[in-house]
């Protein structure tokens, strides 16, 4: 669990730094998350709300879509959270406020951070990972890996990829026509 204690916090901003593994956060079953990740935040009370915002960096391992190699690349997070001292309103019974929908709540003395920079740091992984701009991808016809090899194939003939589609429209359209 990481926490920061809500009787630590001072009339300012109350800096926080943690190094945790991704065990320490339940991201040990991501394959991503192999490496230390570094929390940055300031904390700061207003009332009975905390407002914690910094980042999060790490390296992940990613894998690549294209060519369908690993690579790692640097990773680094947004943390914004705002906190709500009390227990959360169910859905059911309780009426969230339009501005309590993005809070997470916490029952003093301590805030927990866990659940939010793991969901945090999941988000913040590309959903398409590339290991480069220019990544060439795997040959259609003999699954080269284009990056390293110029293969033989004869490069797909069939025109462009929306042409039988094109067609089909034109068809349709002729016959409404008639």
């Amino acid at each position: 669990m990481q926490s920061i204690d809500v009787r630590q916090l001072g009339p300012g901003e109350t800096e926080f730094q943690w190094t945790l593994t991704a065990s320490k956060l339940g991201l040990d079953g991501e394959g991503e998350f192999q490496y230390p990740i570094a929390v940055e935040v300031k904390a700061r009370k207003i009332s009975t709300r905390v407002m914690v915002a910094g980042t999060a960096r790490c390296r992940v391992g990613l894998l690549c879509r294209r060519c369908v190699e690993p690579f790692e690349k640097d990773l680094e997070a947004e943390v914004a959270i705002e906190f709500c001292e009390g227990v959360p309103p169910s859905r059911k019974e309780d009426v969230i406020e339009d501005g309590d929908r993005d809070v997470s709540w916490y029952t003093a003395p301590l805030i927990d951070l866990t659940d939010d920079l793991r969901q945090i740091l999941l988000v913040a992984v590309p959903a398409y990972p590339l290991c480069g701009e220019h990544c060439r991808g795997l040959c259609p016809v003999c699954g080269a890996n284009m990056n390293a090899v110029t293969c033989s194939c004869l490069p797909l003939t069939g025109g462009r990829p929306f042409e039988a589609l094109e067609k089909l429209i034109e068809t349709e359209e002729k016959e409404r026509k008639k």
